[in-house]
């Protein structure tokens, strides 16, 4: 029995590793004026386009985090606690697979508020990639409608050739789904020279495994020491896709 459950855990443990960044964060600290940290502080955060709501409260160091949030914005982050003033931080925008740094100020009510400041900064986690916004996959040029057309703005990519890696070492994920051609049917006939082959379903065809349209951001990783990310050595490009809005556009 205790085989069985050893076995099941380490089946679970290597399910993980292996899955994908969806999702974004922000984490930061409460502060007051005076630079006193502010536990059980209320933080909120709108995700303007559906009105989205992700709260959290701040540990005893005034320390706050909130994870799985959907990359993009706008953001708005709404802080309060008892006895100060709120705060409210707009057009924050999230990025994939990292945290947004926020440090908040507090006013005591009890003090002047005819002025409230709030600092704060993005700071990426350290990476051997990029990442590729809803910004500039619209208004960057593109010959073929395709993902590479985006991934070549990272600096060791090469085609589908990431650091000097073959493709066959790459993983293509959407939504945290791997969309791999991990048997090779895909691979061109004989004598081509592979100049046809890409790894990913619809290779061959010259199709894409999903229209750019679709996409809200791409991260491109290159064999990270981050052990979230699995399932490759050469190059991790990992997409997730737009939610809409509650506005009706057209």
């Amino acid at each position: 029995m205790q085989k069985f459950v050893i076995t099941i855990l380490v089946f679970f443990l290597s399910f993980h590793s292996s899955a994908q960044i969806t999702t974004a964060g922000i984490k930061g600290t409460v502060l007051s004026t005076d630079k006193k940290q502010l536990p059980k502080a209320t933080v909120l955060a709108i995700l303007e386009t559906t009105g989205e709501k992700y709260t959290t409260v701040s540990n005893v160091t005034g320390n706050f985090i909130i994870n799985n949030m959907k990359s993009g914005g706008p953001y708005s982050i709404i802080t309060s606690y008892a006895g100060y003033a709120a705060d409210t931080v707009k057009e924050i925008y999230l990025s994939l697979g990292n945290f947004y740094i926020a440090e908040i100020e507090l006013v005591n009510n009890t003090t002047l508020i005819n002025e409230i400041k709030v600092s704060a900064n993005s700071k990426k986690k350290i990476s051997f990639g990029n990442n590729i916004n809803a910004v500039q996959l619209s208004q960057l040029p593109t010959l073929n409608r395709s993902l590479q057309d985006f991934t070549r703005l990272t600096a060791q990519a090469n085609g589908n050739s990431f650091a000097g890696a073959n493709y066959r070492y790459n993983n293509l994920s959407v939504d945290g789904a791997s969309l791999n051609d991990a048997f090779g049917f895909t691979e061109p006939a004989s004598g081509a020279g592979g100049s046809l082959a890409t790894g990913n379903p619809g290779g061959l065809a010259k199709t894409q495994p999903i229209s750019l349209e679709a996409i809200q951001e791409v991260q491109v990783e290159l064999s990270p020491f981050n052990v979230v990310l699995g399932n490759f050595t050469g190059g991790s490009v990992n997409a997730v896709t737009k939610s809409g809005t509650n506005k009706i556009n057209g």
